[in-house]
């Protein structure tokens, strides 16, 4: 059954995106992957009920609880009745009455002394419940801790059944470290203030679950070391939570050599795998580039007999979407709907995701009216993947239409954020659509630069002297007149920074005036701030490009829904709409410029960042850079990279590669050894950068000796290097040389990329101009562009 029939037939599509009505019933599902509840855990044996004096609260192993404890607590000499007319829980009162009235939380903490309560009548199997209780209150939660603190203090020994439920507790209501204090503490020594408890199986999952949930992935590593250390047996559960944390921090392999000891163990045994641990392995080997192995995970569920559940399915459709199998995704998501599985907003999003990879645009759009129409409310990455898919099929004026009404309530009242905006600019951008990408920019500008107010013109001053500075770099002297707009030099100069050529001359010859508290003079619109003729929209005037287009706007200029010209407010809503622009969106602007060509444009993107308030980020730099270095831009480059405050590997990669371009062997040497004397462990895009250099200076020979350096620092050499390499030798007529190369290639298990074919089918030099002038700025053909191509893809991953 096609997809649209299966939708149709189980729902039907609203006519929000064109299609016809239909009825469905919600079925909600929400499966966990740890429900925490009714497992029966193991009890430590304990010599008696012991005793013992706390030095503190906890020793050193102190649980700092007092500052999460926002409630009077107070401690009485008499029991006091109960006044309460709200009943308390229907249970064996084994416990002081004080206990139970923690659950009422319109009741202040009244506990009892110590003195008057005898700890041999505790029940920690009743203590327990209570605790369990008073975690399932978002109110009352904090008071779990109250009385654990209470309990310590008056000398019992709670079980390892009770801590771990109050590890429980905390980790659900977002108290990490909590939730680790008290699991610190209860392994640690008597001796040294801790209770000396041995954890369970379930005590280790709370806690690495605690630990993962507030991101503490290394300790979440160390809990799972002391389970080695320890001789408990981990069960499927704490398997499964080893494996989201090694995918959080990227170690797919450790990930996978679990879900392999899993699948492993006999059907019997407590470590085999469970849907949440099938579900867990297919997420870990998506995300680590692997996404035939999630599937091949998919599949041996099915073969194990185990039931898929929703997230199951959506873990599997997103495994298709990273494959652009998006036949198989519809098969999935068919799949579903037969087992009476309710999908979710995860479950669609990752079909669109898949749809969008096979140019299935409409599909697309029928998946979200699906969902509004079956009351599964889109989200902000359900937009963003719909975004990504009109993108990738160039439906630019749908794309733009649905950026400005996914924020009403029929499109589920979405409000759109910069990964929306920045996964537009970035479609417009690989599709050469930078003049529409300036104008979608533009518009968030001018809304920003609105909703700031006016600006002082000490940043002005601030941006001028950067600008001096740059000009003399690339060759103004003093001794050359006052520059104005005339000078091509300058010129240059005012593209980069983003002034207006005006601006500059004014404030070089002290035409700007200061007021007199030294505040500065005051910018009244976008288009003084950059040079580029950007409207505020509060004006109601056009944005830069386009006498129509509007972002808020219909793009034919009309009106809809009762909307007025002012796009920026619409009947019924009166939300401010700014601080939808930052470092994500302002970088894909510099990578659509970047892919065009437009080196000036790319790094005039850096101070209109800043006069947004965003300050530039090394990913935007490494754009910038490779955008100058592109064009030969070297001084410009220089200047770029002496500016980047934390230069990453891709920085020193990328200047490297733009003097590699240049054949200056001098400069790429040196970068690449400040790269070492840094401690970055050089890539391959480096001695890709080295052998561009060397070729493109005419010493072949030197660049094929980058392959021995290589070898001797144990870089493992990849398909660009021998590209690169292939590529010097052919520049140089060393056909003898390339071929030899590619035996190596063989040799080493290398697999030839349509690059390398195409290097190889060439014969001399011209043979390799036509193949350049064919793929110049898309691939990495000769040395030069394989270490700049390689780098743009890299930078160009927000």
């Amino acid at each position: 059954m096609a997809l649209q029939g299966t939708l149709a037939a189980r729902g039907g599509l609203p006519e929000t995106f064109g299609a016809g009505a239909g009825n469905m019933s919600r079925v909600t599902s929400s499966r966990g992957i740890i429900s925490g509840q009714g497992q029966q855990q193991q009890r430590n044996s304990l010599d008696g009920q012991r005793r013992r004096s706390i030095g503190g609260r906890y020793g050193p192993h102190a649980l700092v609880t007092s500052a999460v404890l926002t409630e009077p607590v107070v401690v009485t000499s008499k029991t006091p009745a109960v006044t309460s007319s709200q009943s308390t829980p229907v249970v064996a009162r084994r416990l002081p009455r004080e206990f139970y009235q923690l659950c009422d939380p319109d009741l202040s903490i009244t506990l009892p002394p110590h003195q008057r309560v005898d700890l041999r009548l505790l029940d920690n199997r009743e203590l327990d419940k209570l605790v369990s209780q008073l975690g399932r209150n978002k109110n009352t939660w904090r008071r779990a801790l109250l009385l654990h603190e209470w309990l310590v203090e008056a000398g019992h020994v709670p079980d390892d059944r009770l801590c771990t439920t109050l590890i429980r507790v905390c980790g659900q209501h977002g108290q990490t470290f909590s939730a680790l204090g008290v699991y610190e503490w209860m392994k640690a020594a008597p001796e040294s203030g801790g209770a000396g408890l041995c954890p369970s199986v379930y005590t280790y999952t709370a806690a690495m679950r605690a630990a993962l949930a507030g991101n503490v992935l290394e300790k979440a590593l160390q809990i799972w070391t002391d389970v080695e250390a320890s001789n408990c047996m981990p069960d499927s559960r704490l398997c499964t939570a080893y494996i989201e944390v090694c995918t959080r921090l990227g170690q797919t392999e450790k990930a996978l050599q679990m879900y392999q000891r899993m699948r492993s163990s006999s059907s019997s045994s407590k470590m085999a795998p469970t849907v949440h641990a099938y579900t867990a392995a297919m997420r870990a080997a998506t995300e680590g580039g692997k996404w035939q192995k999630a599937l091949d995970i998919w599949q041996d569920m099915r073969d194990a007999g185990v039931d898929p559940s929703g997230h199951a399915f959506a873990a599997a459709i997103s495994a298709c979407a990273a494959g652009g199998d998006w036949q198989r995704a519809c098969n999935l998501f068919e799949q579903m709907l037969q087992h009476n599985i309710q999908p979710d907003v995860v479950s669609c999003t990752a079909l669109i995701s898949a749809l969008a990879t096979g140019g299935q645009w409409q599909q697309s759009e029928q998946v979200v009216s699906w969902m509004l129409w079956s009351g599964v409310r889109p989200n902000v990455r359900t937009y963003t993947a719909l975004l990504n898919s009109l993108g990738q099929a160039q439906q630019w004026n749908r794309a733009v239409v649905l950026l400005k009404r996914m924020c009403e309530s029929e499109f589920g009242g979405v409000e759109p954020n910069a990964y929306c905006f920045s996964a537009l600019l970035k479609s417009l951008g690989e599709h050469g659509q930078w003049e529409l990408a300036e104008q979608v920019f533009s518009e968030l500008e001018g809304e920003a630069l609105g909703a700031r107010g006016l600006m002082p013109c000490p940043e002005l001053n601030s941006q001028v002297a950067t600008a001096t500075a740059l000009a003399q770099q690339l060759g103004y002297s003093d001794s050359q007149p006052t520059p104005t707009a005339d000078n091509s030099i300058w010129a240059n100069v005012v593209d980069i920074i983003g002034l207006s050529s005006q601006q500059i001359t004014q404030a070089l010859q002290g035409q700007v005036d200061q007021s007199v508290n030294g505040t500065g003079t005051m910018w009244n619109n976008a288009s003084e701030l950059h040079g580029i003729n950007v409207s505020n929209p509060q004006n109601g005037a056009p944005a830069a490009g386009g006498d129509d287009f509007s972002l808020f706007s219909m793009p034919n200029g009309g009106q809809a829904n009762g909307e007025g010209q002012n796009g920026n407010r619409r009947a019924g809503n009166t939300r401010t709409r700014h601080g939808k622009v930052n470092e994500v969106v302002c970088g894909a602007l510099i990578m659509a410029y970047s892919k065009a060509g437009k080196w000036n444009e790319a790094v005039s993107v850096l101070a209109r960042a800043r006069r947004l308030g965003i300050k530039p980020n090394t990913v935007m730099y490494n754009s910038a850079i490779s955008a100058a270095g592109k064009s030969s831009q070297l001084q410009v480059v220089e200047a770029l990279f002496n500016e980047v405050h934390e230069p990453d590997a891709v920085t020193f990669e990328t200047v490297i590669a733009a003097y590699g371009m240049a054949g200056d062997v001098e400069k790429a040497e040196r970068v690449f050894q400040q790269m070492v004397d840094a401690n970055m462990q050089p890539r391959d895009y480096a001695y890709c950068g080295l052998i561009a250099a060397y070729s493109m200076a005419g010493d072949w020979q030197s660049a094929l000796y980058v392959r021995n350096r290589m070898q001797r620092a144990g870089i493992t050499l990849t398909v660009h290097v021998y590209n690169a390499l292939i590529a010097a030798c052919e520049r140089c007529g060393r056909s003898d040389h390339a071929l030899q190369l590619h035996r190596y290639m063989e040799a080493e298990g290398v697999e030839a990329n349509n690059v390398t074919i195409s290097l190889l089918s060439s014969v001399g030099k011209q043979g390799v101009r036509a193949v350049e002038h064919q793929q110049i700025g898309a691939s990495a053909l000769s040395a030069a562009v394989a270490a700049a191509g390689a780098l743009m893809i890299q930078t160009g991953a927000f």
